[in-house]
């Protein structure tokens, strides 16, 4: 919850390798529409390419978004 009430304060980013949380915080922005502006990725998976991602400006692609 810290890392998501921190994004939301500032650049709406968390980068973090908790998977769950990210999931349980997806299902959550079904509803509560804050939530879905919330970008997320996890450094430690090779296929979300996190550090061309940043290099590129950290883009709020759909892809990485919490919500719908």
């Amino acid at each position: 919850m810290h890392l998501v009430e921190a994004a939301t304060a500032t650049d709406r980013l968390v980068a973090s390798q908790d998977e769950r949380a990210r999931l349980e915080f997806g299902t959550a922005a079904v509803n509560i529409r804050e939530l879905r502006r919330i970008v997320w990725v996890n450094p430690a998976r090779e296929a979300e390419a996190p550090i061309d991602w940043l290099r590129s400006g950290a883009v709020a692609e759909a892809s990485r978004m919490l919500g719908p």
